[in-house]
């Protein structure tokens, strides 16, 4: 695969042996299309441990549900109804996705503000210490715990490695690809998400999601790795990856939620602690990223010549 035009403007090696051997890997499931009843089952693993608001209000409480000796008032209480609002909701986005080519990105603007994102995921934990079990809490806990870290550690590599989408380096020879969902690679082709590929936020949620409920019910580590899987999978059919950068997140995501399970008590405060240490990183973080040079002109001279 000869290297893209624009190969060496980011800080990955564009074009090196292991960028090679990595798309040649990504293409067969870039290149894949599926029927779209298919495409849209992979959109929920493929969104929803990367998109704040299925990530920490919707996977959460779908989390503990699982859990040995979970209280009946909490499943049909909180679970069943968070559940069907958020799939309800989601079909609703996708359907206008379909229709108007503008659905999906409204569900990554909601919880854009530092206020519901503190509070959002303290109401699901509070419902499941006023209803649920003590292992369905402890459950909630690790993955969120696992989540803001993941999260914090990945956009402060992605600011460091800068690899380039496949949506931004590709995509004259994924543009014929039929994808349903188009837009889902679309929210990703933009000048601000071109160099963010690696590693995979998404898939390193997923990997949390996997890790913290192999570590409570271990009995259900096959589908736990399944989602993981299908997470991993979902982000490299949608063009939002390649394979190495979700194998990199999903170790990190991993990673990150076995070590809290392990050496951390998976509390209430934990989460808070978590959460608080992300919020407050999160601007010096975005300090790694390059703010200007070769890489951001040549980035926004080919996303302007695309929209005309």
């Amino acid at each position: 695969m000869p290297p893209h035009e624009n190969a060496g403007v980011g800080r990955f090696p564009e074009g090196g042996l292991l960028d090679r051997v990595d798309k040649c890997i990504s293409r067969p499931l870039q290149k894949l299309s599926l029927p779209t009843p298919l495409e849209f089952g992979l959109t929920l693993p493929g969104v929803w441990f990367g998109c704040p608001v299925y990530s920490v209000c919707v996977v959460p409480l779908l989390l503990a549900a699982p859990v040995p000796h979970q209280e009946r008032g909490f499943l049909l209480g909180a679970v069943l109804p968070t559940a069907t609002a958020g799939f309800t909701w989601w079909c609703k986005l996708c359907r206008d996705s379909l229709v108007t080519g503008k659905g999906i990105v409204r569900a990554y603007s909601i919880l854009m503000s530092k206020s519901l994102l503190l509070c959002l995921p303290h109401a699901g934990m509070g419902i499941s210490k006023w209803l649920g079990s003590q292992s369905g809490t402890r459950a909630m806990s690790n993955y969120l715990s696992a989540w803001f870290c993941t999260q914090l550690t990945v956009e402060a590599l992605k600011g460091v490695v800068w690899r380039l989408r496949p949506t931004a380096v590709d995509a004259e020879e994924l543009a014929p690809v039929r994808r349903a969902f188009r837009e889902i690679g679309i929210i990703t082709n933009i000048p601000s998400q071109a160099n963010l590929s690696f590693p995979s936020g998404d898939a390193a949620g997923g990997a949390c999601f996997a890790m913290a409920l192999r570590a409570v019910t271990p009995q259900l580590w096959g589908p736990a790795f399944a989602a993981a899987a299908l997470c991993g999978a979902g982000r490299v059919y949608f063009h939002c990856h390649h394979v190495l950068d979700v194998v990199a997140g999903q170790c990190i995501g991993g990673g990150i939620a076995w070590m809290l399970s392990q050496h951390t008590p998976c509390n209430w405060p934990q989460v808070l602690l978590s959460q608080l240490f992300l919020m407050l990183l999160w601007k010096p973080v975005q300090k790694l990223k390059p703010k200007q040079g070769v890489q951001q002109e040549l980035n926004s001279r080919a996303f302007r010549s695309e929209g005309n």
